[in-house]
């Protein structure tokens, strides 16, 4: 407790050290739990006015000796938390008084050194990861999903690894991270390096033939976004290329009329059908259906994906790119629906209408279903 001695230099030095000391002292009192009622208040009192000293040592003193304590005034939390890093940051690491709603606020001060404060804290609630995946930081975002005490919703993981997809401070920790969703694993899969690679293969108990799937998958993806703004002897180039490496799939002629680039998908037939390409052009885009099963079939892709395809280039035909913001990610989500029309009026259950589900239901389906498309 303070000391007439220590009341004393007060009134005849009141030099920041001795304020500093003075704080720290009170600080420790207080946190004793041996003051009375009267005294907690006075010191309570004190803390208040000490607060708005301009000495930062004494601040920084109240902040590290008050940062466990569980009785301390909660406007007197919230200002530390507000003050600068050296009184902040202790008090946002470790005090159990600061709500979710107080964390929020003080992530989205944007101060990177407190957002980091926030994301290590010993548990972290849903709302405030929300609220750090959208407003984060990089390095911010990285100790949220390295700590297993913050807790991440699964549309949270989701946006992080999407998000920061080119990040390796945070995929690195993410890969890591206890129990992901199996959306986010795949994803990563294809992201992180070899070693965090057979990580996420061992833990979740993927097989070698699907995690290589999935790293084909993300390869064609990255190859048809690059296509779409490419020239037409680009795109010639490209199809001569994938088709030299064996890499002329039907999923990744799929995925081009997906984003609605028929370009990409006439050059993929002309390559595998090696017919002029009037006659390519002539069959694609004859109105009946004869023209494009020919075409179909000589390029011997599989028939259980001709529907799918067909849908796809109906409206692609019919549907012209705005240039407007988001417009692919509109234009996909209307062949997702054209396709998963066809195949529910076909008696097959799908319900999700992400474009990959679909290629992935498609390539599983049995050859039985043949009949059904006809």
């Amino acid at each position: 407790k303070l000391s007439i001695e220590d009341v004393n230099k007060l009134l005849e030095n009141p030099s920041d050290e001795i304020r500093a000391s003075t704080a720290e002292k009170i600080a420790v009192s207080f946190n004793s739990h041996e003051l009375s009622d009267s005294e907690k208040q006075l010191a309570e009192a004190i803390f208040r006015i000490m607060l708005n000293d301009t000495a930062l040592s004494v601040r920084k003193a109240l902040s590290e000796n008050l940062k466990s304590n569980n009785e301390i005034p909660h406007d007197v939390v919230v200002q530390m938390a507000h003050d600068v890093d050296e009184v902040a940051i202790p008090i946002i690491s470790y005090s159990q008084i600061l709500s979710d709603e107080d964390l929020i606020s003080v992530v989205k001060t944007k101060n990177e050194n407190k957002q980091v404060a926030v994301a290590s804290r010993s548990i972290v609630n849903e709302i405030v990861t929300e609220v750090l995946a959208d407003e984060g930081t990089e390095k911010a975002v990285a100790v949220m999903v390295g700590n297993q005490g913050a807790k991440i919703s699964d549309t949270t993981l989701n946006k992080v690894v999407e998000k920061f997809k080119d990040s390796d401070i945070v995929k690195n920790p993410l890969a890591l991270r206890n129990e992901l969703p199996l959306v986010v694993v795949e994803k990563l899969i294809s992201m992180v390096s070899q070693d965090l690679k057979k990580h996420l293969v061992k833990s979740y108990k993927i097989s070698n033939e699907e995690a290589e799937k999935i790293t084909t998958n993300s390869r064609e993806k990255v190859t048809v976004s690059a296509a779409y703004m490419a020239t037409d002897s680009e795109v010639r180039g490209l199809i001569e290329q994938l088709s030299n490496e064996n890499k002329l799939t039907p999923s990744i002629i799929f995925r081009s009329l997906c984003m609605g680039d028929v370009k990409f998908f006439e050059y993929s037939m002309l390559k595998l059908t090696s017919l002029p390409v009037h006659n390519v052009r002539v069959l694609i885009y004859d109105s009946g259906e004869l023209g494009l099963k020919g075409l179909f079939d000589k390029a011997r892709l599989p028939a259980i994906l001709f529907p799918a395809m067909k849908a796809a280039i109906e409206v692609a035909l019919e549907t012209e790119l705005d240039g407007g913001d988001k417009d692919v990610e509109r234009f996909r989500r209307r062949v997702a629906e054209r396709v998963l029309t066809k195949l529910d009026n076909s008696g097959i259950d799908l319900q999700d209408s992400d474009v990959e589900y679909i290629l992935d239901k498609i390539d599983g389906l049995p050859a039985s279903f043949l009949e059904i498309f006809k």
